[in-house]
């Protein structure tokens, strides 16, 4: 699942933050009220997580 980081910063896997956010207004870390459910990708991480995949096969066949 893709990465995706919330205006306050915080990174999460898109698909488990969207479940999150389609019933609360807050955040799961903080708890603190959120302006809005904007999510963009973090491409950075993103590349980062395909690298280290490449060149260790073995742990994709660990990850769920």
């Amino acid at each position: 699942d893709a990465p995706v980081t919330r205006a306050d910063g915080h990174t999460y896997e898109r698909r488990e933050i969207f479940r999150w956010l389609c019933t609360h207004n807050t955040s799961p870390l903080t708890g603190a009220p959120l302006p809005n459910k904007a999510l963009t990708p973090a491409i950075a991480l993103r590349q980062l997580i395909a690298s280290f995949k490449s060149e260790h096969p073995e742990v994709d066949s660990l990850i769920l």
